[in-house]
């Protein structure tokens, strides 16, 4: 199901995308590389299984698919964020001169800054809303390095309905007897996947976290609902 999204986003919604990564079980010990020699080519895969990771395992550790299938060798970190295997391997097989990686959330960040790698040399930081904008652009952008397929589907104007719960919603904690007073602000993130939260001494900017994020709205509407609740029951108050 994975390699099926991520060949669709390299040949149909973002065919700029020349190499693509990923790691799909938790040990951190195989990944599969997506990558195409020629604009246009479909993505070949090519499996790599972490050596290093698989001989200080204490359990023996098996490919999620088929254990006959061809594993390419690889020596490094993890391919788990945020240890930078993934990274690593990009920087060892595809030979790049340049390396955007596009960071979400904490993991992908550390991963992407660990200091055992040449980052300052090799990669560039974005975050993902600047390349979300930046590819919603590249259609007809001229001064993009490589053009959308114009085959592509047109894109449609459709009329959304902002969700009330992609806006911050405001509590406050106050007790005068230990002078504190608190706040605590919530929000979905847009695509309702998740949850932002910023916190800190009232009066103050605070501090905003990286977002929580879920598989599913579902999922993330009730750990939304949960934490609202819980706050509530520790004494916080909404405030417009």
């Amino acid at each position: 199901e994975k390699l099926s999204e991520l060949i669709a986003l390299m040949t149909v919604y973002a065919p700029q995308i020349d190499y693509l990564i990923f790691c799909t079980d938790y040990t951190g010990a195989f990944a599969y590389l997506l990558s195409r020699e020629n604009p246009g080519d479909f993505p070949t895969v090519t499996r790599f299984r972490n050596t290093k990771v698989i001989r200080s395992a204490t359990t023996k550790l098996t490919p999620p698919d088929d254990p006959s299938s061809h594993w390419h060798e690889f020596e490094g970190s993890s391919f788990r964020k945020p240890a930078a295997g993934m990274v690593e391997l990009v920087q060892q097989k595809t030979y790049s001169t340049r390396i955007v990686g596009v960071w979400e959330r904490e993991e992908d960040y550390e991963a992407l800054t660990d200091d055992i790698l040449p980052i300052a040399q090799s990669v560039g930081l974005q975050s993902a809303k600047f390349w979300r904008e930046r590819c919603d652009q590249w259609g007809t952008d001229s001064s993009s390095p490589k053009q959308v397929n114009s085959a592509a589907p047109a894109k449609t104007a459709v009329q959304t309905t902002t969700d009330p719960r992609t806006q911050w919603k405001h509590f406050r904690s106050t007790d005068l007897s230990i002078n504190s007073d608190k706040f605590w602000d919530i929000r979905m993130t847009d695509n309702l996947l998740g949850y932002v939260v910023r916190h800190g001494r009232w009066g103050t900017a605070g501090r905003e976290l990286n977002p929580k994020m879920f598989a599913t709205q579902k999922q993330a509407t009730i750990a939304y609902d949960t934490i609202i609740h819980e706050k509530r029951r520790k004494g916080y108050q909404p405030i417009p």
